[in-house]
């Protein structure tokens, strides 16, 4: 074969353009995979969409929040704004008890918040605000938080063999009445009988004296009954006028 002659035909080959293909559709390409896209896509929308509506639906919250933390507004809405938090079920108490140690708040806006936390988030979170009533000097905190952090720690704690009866007693001494009555509520409804009678002494003692306070400790000792419930309900606003610091920032009734 010379070197310009052309290859031969094959005859084996047809001598026209084979036809064109269909298009495969995208699920035809993708298979599985294309579903899974567009399964994914919707939950993203989904997801985006139910996130925007309950940041909507939050709105009153969210700026009740800010107006709370924002020092250039009037310490009247700031305190409307705690009263709004404290009462309102979509607020946890996760997010409120960080609120009542935060110094830059009112302390009225301070007091209504830690008034509506029935107890703290943990045993843990009690046995530290066991530890900040001994604090002294400046880290001490004002003497209206010392009585809800016993409150706290007090209903928190289990009255069981781990309970603080040491230092509890500690607290029966305490200047403050409001810090020494649920010590001593706390020692009432111990297992040590010695310890139990010491904060029941206590109490009735108070109690004679003629303190709302200890009167519905002494109610509200005995266990998870509606009395008990409306009693220790009644002891909480009680601390309102128990002492002249808390009636200087306590709500008035």
């Amino acid at each position: 074969m010379k070197n310009n002659d052309e290859f031969p035909k094959l005859t084996i080959l047809p001598d026209f353009s084979p036809p064109p293909q269909p298009r495969l559709t995208n699920s035809e390409k993708y298979g599985s995979l294309y579903w899974m896209g567009i399964t994914g896509l919707i939950a993203s929308i989904l997801l985006v969409s139910w996130f925007a509506v309950n940041l909507w639906m939050m709105r009153d919250v969210w700026q009740a929040i800010y107006v709370l933390h924002d020092a250039d507004s009037a310490v009247d809405a700031r305190v409307q704004a705690s009263e709004f938090l404290a009462s309102d079920p979509r607020m946890e108490p996760s997010q409120i008890q960080p609120m009542i140690f935060r110094k830059s708040l009112p302390e009225k806006a301070r007091y209504i918040l830690a008034e509506h936390l029935d107890k703290a988030l943990s045993a843990k979170d009690a046995g530290e605000m066991l530890q900040l009533l001994s604090t002294e000097g400046p880290t001490s905190p004002p003497n209206w938080l010392r009585g809800h952090l016993a409150r706290l720690a007090v209903i928190t704690l289990k009255p069981d063999s781990t309970f603080p009866v040491t230092t509890l007693t500690k607290f029966i001494a305490d200047p403050d009445p409001v810090v020494a009555d649920w010590a001593a509520f706390g020692l009432a409804r111990c297992l040590d009988p010695k310890a139990r009678q010491v904060g029941l002494d206590r109490l009735d003692q108070r109690a004679k004296s003629g303190s709302s306070l200890a009167t519905n400790l002494l109610i509200a000792k005995d266990g998870a009954s509606v009395t008990s419930t409306v009693a220790l309900n009644q002891a909480i606003k009680a601390m309102r006028a128990e002492t002249s610091q808390n009636k200087s920032v306590a709500p008035i009734d």
